[in-house]
């Protein structure tokens, strides 16, 4: 069973925008409000949103976020945005489809330096055709049908900052089928191809990129039909042999998926190199960059999510993150969350300065307690 091929994806994607509004780096950049960011279009019951922000990779800022969860709680809450009487007899929105403007780039991510969809009698259909990262990816992933192209290109680089996958990773990496897979794409930032996220089912369909307007254009002709009927007429099956997941499955188990600790995936790592694993002599090399604080976080909140359900975690991912950021506050010890930001996105040196440095450096116990309840502020309320 797809764990993401449920009625509640409309719901999980409006919440992952509510839990975005919310974290401590929303917003932090002033929003160029010159041109618009997301445009809505509807059409036979269909509402077309375009995240319309290239030059920026359509990275999610606050504005960009306050206005999908506001067409996403009014089509949930009416069945559409209006009623079909109150508005010229125009249907209420049986479909949503959520596309770029781009080619280049689906979502980039949240705009750090500065969703889900069951469309009640239809569903939500994400055109992810080229770059799809972080925050991006809680938009697209989340939702029931993700359909990529050649061009997709999908990652969790958030280690690579000092800070961890939020927006529900923490729910969808631990039940990806492939053992280990999960944990390697979020501890590495490893890097997706449109034949890894059919592997993995965080994609439900490939198609190929020159077809997507046709299968669009089909989506609002058909708009009163399950749009699987009309996906299913577009899709192709992607090239196998070009997934580095599949060809690496015996090392992500080994490695990744085996071991009880994130000591002991470096242990393993390791030998495996010895012997002459190339993926596992790529793999040490990825974690070395990534900040130690960030591995062992992120080690946890997986381990945890996996056995829990998609609010718990969205509330999980919520309280790690303001005490991640808090950690920069006066008298607390700095977070790497503001050196990673600073050397890979400020000043793009590239070389952050971890503290601690190595894995051995960082108290688990530490670690532990971010997981807890916030301390004099409110915990995240989830709303109907």
């Amino acid at each position: 069973r797809d764990p993401f091929a449920c009625g509640a994806a409309m719901d999980r994607v409006r919440r992952i925008f509510g839990h975005l509004l919310v974290q401590p780096c929303a917003g932090a950049v002033a929003e160029d409000t010159s041109t618009e960011e997301v445009v809505c279009c509807e059409a036979k019951g269909v509402a077309t949103l375009v995240l319309n922000r290239p030059v920026a990779l359509n990275a999610l800022t606050a504005g960009m976020c306050r206005t999908v969860e506001a067409h996403l709680r009014g089509w949930r809450a009416a069945g559409g945005p209006r009623h079909a009487d109150a508005d010229h007899g125009r249907p209420a929105v049986r479909l949503v489809v959520v596309k770029s403007a781009s080619s280049k780039a689906f979502s980039a991510g949240g705009d750090v330096k500065g969703c889900a969809l069951d469309g009640r009698d239809g569903g939500e259909v994400c055109l992810i055709d080229g770059i799809v990262m972080g925050c991006g990816a809680g938009f697209a992933v989340n939702g029931r049908f993700r359909v990529v192209t050649e061009r997709a290109l999908f990652a969790m680089p958030e280690a690579s900052i000092g800070f961890f996958p939020d927006v529900g990773a923490n729910w969808w990496l631990p039940r990806i089928p492939i053992p280990g897979a999960g944990r390697y794409v979020a501890l590495t930032g490893a890097r997706l191809n449109a034949s890894d996220l059919m592997a993995t089912g965080l994609a439900t369909h490939f198609v190929p990129g020159d077809r997507l307007p046709d299968l669009e254009a089909a989506l609002v002709a058909d708009a009163g039909q399950d749009p699987a009927t009309i996906l299913a007429t577009f899709a192709a099956e992607p090239d196998r042999s070009k997934s580095s997941l599949l060809a690496s499955a015996a090392d992500l188990e080994e490695c990744f998926a085996r071991p009880a600790s994130m000591g002991a995936v470096v242990e393993a790592l390791t030998s495996r190199a010895s012997a002459g694993s190339s993926f596992a002599e790529q793999a040490l090399k990825a974690l070395r960059r990534q900040s130690p604080t960030s591995l062992k976080l992120i080690w946890q909140a997986l381990l945890r999510g996996a056995s829990m359900d998609f609010d718990d975690v969205l509330r999980m991912e919520f309280r790690l993150a303001m005490a991640v950021f808090r950690m920069g506050s006066p008298g607390i010890r700095a977070g790497d969350v503001y050196e990673g930001i600073r050397a890979v996105l400020v000043d793009k040196s590239g070389a952050p300065r971890w503290s601690p440095a190595s894995l051995e450096e960082v108290d688990d116990g530490e670690i532990s307690a971010l997981f807890g309840p916030p301390a004099n502020r409110p915990d995240l309320q989830l709303g109907a």
